[in-house]
């Protein structure tokens, strides 16, 4: 799909309820939280990517990283990287 390309699908809506484990304290009680599915949505994929480029979580950042590669159909890790798509590893990031 390129940039032009537009679809009208349901928007922001309700469609999971997700249950945060490990917060006895009750710190997240009232977080929002929001599902992407990176193995049908090649959108959810570049979200994931750039988060793992980003977080200064380096255990997170592999995990992601593996994650997305191991768990996702051939047609999706072939797809070429569309326009301001992250590098997989920021270390492989150019300098300069």
């Amino acid at each position: 799909m390129s940039s032009n390309d537009t679809t009208d699908g349901p928007g922001l809506e309700a469609r999971f309820e997700v249950k945060r484990i490990g917060d006895e304290a009750g710190k997240h009680d009232e977080c929002r939280y929001f599902v992407l599915d990176p193995q049908h949505d090649p959108t959810a994929r570049v979200a994931l990517t750039t988060y793992a480029a980003t977080t200064p979580n380096n255990n997170l950042r592999r995990d992601l990283l593996a994650w997305l590669a191991e768990d996702l159909p051939e047609r999706l890790r072939e797809q070429p990287p569309g326009p301001g798509y992250p590098p997989r590893d920021p270390r492989d990031r150019p300098v300069g």
